[in-house]
């Protein structure tokens, strides 16, 4: 809505706005207007598509929960999940730390020499 009213207000001297009576519309307003329209009306279709999607999931979980006989949700196990972000922070964590603290030792482009020769490349 902002970006169609602030097209209309005309800003005064004493800091007030207004809609000019009567208000015309040129031709570049007119197409920059029904350009808004064709987002808005493409998101609002992308946002009812999801939400329609996710009322027939359910339905279909109702359904099958009746006859006895679970649906598996799209979602992963959020337990395989937790183990693989742990399993990445035990590798991440230690390797930060050591690249902080020659950093520290070692500020600056000196750096890859520090590591070449702690590394002993």
């Amino acid at each position: 809505c902002t970006e169609v009213y602030a097209a209309m207000e005309v800003n005064h001297a004493d800091g007030t706005r207004e809609i000019e009576q009567p208000f015309k519309v040129d031709e570049a307003l007119l197409q920059k207007w029904m350009s808004l329209a064709e987002d808005f009306t493409s998101q609002a279709g992308i946002r009812l598509a999801f939400v329609l999607n996710d009322i027939l999931e359910h339905r279909r979980h109702k359904v099958a929960t009746k006859e006895g006989r679970g649906m598996h949700h799209r979602h992963k196990n959020w337990r395989k999940n937790l183990a693989i972000n742990f399993g990445l922070a035990l590798l991440v964590v230690p390797v930060t730390l050591l690249a902080l603290r020659l950093h520290y030792r070692v500020p600056g482009l000196r750096l890859f020499r520090a590591l070449r020769s702690h590394l002993k490349i």
